[in-house]
């Protein structure tokens, strides 16, 4: 971990883009617990709420970093571009470290015995770690390989990982994803597919670096806007035709009869409801709550974020780049600012770490089914703590990056 001076080069609309991130992180991490929040503001696991678009803007973040960084290496030798690799793996392995710390269930009942327990630290793995920061590691050493290629060697990776998760979900993944202990967040495949994200972060990085060699800077957002709006309508587009093939998982609603909640073959199966209208081949938009299990299966193409589904990461991405593309607009083209996400996101890894801490720490005297404003006065205590500790590293001009 490494304590740095803040520069002059730096992308603004970056910071505050990981600063809305933090932010969001915090509202739906805190309001999560809570009975009275809206549940389009929970993870249900069965659609894309805005909860659920949260964590593709670390990983589209986390793409486009490394797309800056590895434009530095244009005309480098084969030896800098290995010392890259290794300092890109070395904080991948920080980060794994920091993640298993913070995520490690330190308050588990007979902390002491269970670590001789086999099915604790399985539960460990599967669960506990493999969250936010592991996913973050991994996804980046998963796209480590590709970045000496050129764009359609790149674009083959992803596609090829993405086969690869549907695959592995229709053999085995998606079951073994929702069985005790249920994974986070797409599970140890995760990186398979949170991919996605990261990869078009990679894309809008270079693609970036590229038109702002060539682009007037007051004009340099004119020469983004189109290409990249188009791609984040195309992503956003293919994703949501990809989750119209949960249709085909509806059921017929027989009284009394017994149903597993989740579909037994959950890519490839139908259940037993067929019909020939077409409407009843679209799929509700995202931030629109699907049918109970009753009447329709748990499967696949529901865009999920536990299982990872591709629906949902193809959505989230193009959804993130489209947000970042406004952030890019309002904070570099026209020089506007929005403090609490600059701050937030200048120092995004130490309010990430914070907000767990503080949020436990509001949950011991606000109970779940507190009322909306104990929750909220909760909620503005979370935010504050953590801002007001970024407020000053920030003031002093630390700012903590692995």
């Amino acid at each position: 971990m490494t304590t740095e001076r803040s520069s002059s080069t730096r992308l603004a609309s970056l910071d505050h883009f990981r600063g809305y991130a933090v932010a969001g992180m915090m509202v739906v991490n805190f309001l999560g617990g809570y009975a009275c929040a809206p549940r389009i503001l929970k993870h249900t696991n069965d659609y894309c709420s805005y909860a659920d678009t949260i964590m593709p803007n670390f990983l589209f973040a986390v793409g486009f970093a490394i797309a800056i960084v590895w434009s530095r290496m244009k005309g480098r030798d084969a030896a800098d571009r290995r010392g890259v690799w290794l300092r890109f793996a070395r904080r991948c392995a920080m980060l794994m470290l920091v993640a298993f710390v913070v995520y490690f269930p330190f308050d588990t009942p007979d902390l002491f015995k269970r670590l001789q327990d086999s099915d604790f630290w399985f539960r460990v793995w599967k669960r506990d770690w493999f969250q936010t920061l592991n996913h973050i590691a991994w996804t980046t050493l998963w796209l480590l390989p590709v970045l000496p290629f050129r764009w359609p060697i790149r674009w083959m990776w992803l596609a090829s990982s993405l086969a690869l998760h549907i695959y592995l979900s229709h053999v085995f993944y998606f079951h073994w994803i929702h069985a005790e202990p249920g994974g986070i967040d797409g599970g140890p495949l995760g990186f398979l597919t949170w991919s996605t994200a990261s990869m078009l972060g990679l894309w809008a990085g270079d693609y970036y670096l590229r038109v702002s060699h060539s682009a007037a800077p007051n004009k340099l957002w004119m020469s983004l806007a189109f290409p990249w709006m188009a791609v984040a309508i195309a992503f956003m587009l293919v994703g949501y035709a990809a989750s119209c093939l949960t249709r085909r998982f509806d059921r017929m609603i027989v009284a009394g009869a017994k149903f597993e909640k989740l579909a037994t073959s959950p890519v490839l199966g139908r259940e037993s409801k067929a019909s020939i209208a077409w409407r009843d081949y679209v799929a509700e938009p995202p931030f629109v709550p699907p049918p109970l299990p009753i009447e329709r299966a748990w499967n696949y193409w529901m865009m999920s974020q536990k299982a990872g589904s591709v629906s949902y990461q193809l959505f989230a991405a193009g959804l993130s780049l489209a947000m970042f593309l406004g952030f890019l607009v309002w904070i570099d083209a026209w020089g506007h600012t929005i403090p609490w996400f600059r701050t937030l996101g200048r120092n995004a890894i130490i309010c990430y770490v914070l907000h767990g801490y503080a949020i436990d720490l509001v949950r011991l005297k606000i109970p779940g089914d507190a009322s909306p404003v104990w929750v909220a006065i909760g909620l503005l205590a979370v935010i504050g703590a953590v801002y007001l500790i970024a407020w000053i590293l920030e003031s002093k001009k630390i700012f903590i990056r692995l």
